[in-house]
């Protein structure tokens, strides 16, 4: 709309521009959103917002990496046999693996990550390929940086039969790519019993699509992806966290309880005064006599501390 000469209507304009955005947010999600949700784009808030199921908000701060991450890791090592690298490119769809060296003590650990893309390059140059006990240095590469940073492959189909060959013929089974001088040797870790908030905040903040998580040993045991991050995967396995929580305290306090009945003298199978506890039919009467080794680790008798 032109205002050149109509300047008095720029403020109910805007007015009602405000209004209608307030108003559209207010029953649905803006647009731009509901296209991110419609082509499956996993789109990460500035600030994650997860409620469990009772409808309360959870503080991120509480709960750590470890309990988001996937534990089923594929990972490669810095010397990998070729046929190894093709089976699980063709079996896995997985755009990111850590890869492990060995320390000084002969312990295998985190050294880098290569991607998918970045794998099917090297395995398209067989210049890169070596045969086993070949001495090999880091200086010396194969395939230049602009060959192996590309966006997509020009040829699907030729590189999948590529992928079928390394697999099925037998003379690649001991053929082994030096991965050492292609890998990503900045790629960022957390301890799995790192903060998951500031895990959010660090994997969104820098843009990263992989993020391997080691254990205090520095042995690679999860990977964090977009994916993982998203809304209801967070609710989805911290709901979990939450009824596992539950389970170990509710055996807690059936030991604790027990525990001060002993010290009281007072016997497991009588109540203090007197009436047996069988008497009740308590599935709890016979668990404390047993040990407790069933499901009646879950006290339903009501009792008076």
């Amino acid at each position: 709309m032109e205002l050149t000469n109509d300047i008095q209507f720029l403020l109910p304009i805007m007015v009602a521009i405000m209004v209608a955005k307030w108003v559209g947010d207010f029953f649905t999600h803006p647009m731009y959103h509901a296209l991110l949700e419609l082509k499956c784009i996993p789109f990460l808030a500035s600030e994650p917002i997860v409620y469990n199921s009772r409808k309360r908000r959870l503080n991120l701060e509480l709960y750590t990496a470890g309990n988001v991450m996937s534990s089923n890791v594929v990972t490669f090592d810095d010397r990998e046999n070729v046929k190894n690298i093709a089976e699980v490119l063709l079996n896995t769809t997985h755009s990111g693996f850590p890869v492990l060296g060995k320390s000084n003590k002969g312990h295998q650990v985190f050294v880098g990550t290569i991607t998918r893309l970045e794998l099917t390059v090297l395995l398209r140059h067989q210049a890169s390929f070596i045969q086993p006990n070949k001495p090999v240095t880091c200086d010396v590469t194969a395939v230049e940086y602009e060959q192996l940073t590309i966006d997509k492959l020009d040829d699907p189909a030729a590189t999948e039969q590529s992928l079928l060959d390394y697999a099925n013929l037998p003379q690649y089974t001991f053929t082994k790519i030096y991965l050492r001088p292609y890998i990503n040797q900045s790629a960022m870790t957390v301890r799995s019993n790192f903060s998951l908030h500031r895990t959010y905040i660090i994997f969104r903040t820098l843009g990263l699509r992989h993020l391997t998580v080691l254990n205090p040993g520095g042995e690679v045991v999860g990977m964090i992806t977009r994916r993982d991050l998203m809304g209801f995967n967070l609710e989805e396995r911290l709901d979990k966290v939450q009824q596992n929580i539950g389970k170990f305290t509710a055996v807690a306090r059936t030991f604790g309880r027990l525990a001060k009945r002993r010290a009281g003298g007072t016997s497991p199978a009588t109540s203090p005064q007197g009436s047996p506890l069988a008497a009740r039919s308590s599935p709890a009467a016979c668990s404390y006599q047993d040990g407790i080794t069933s499901d009646a680790v879950v006290i339903e008798t009501p009792e008076s501390d």
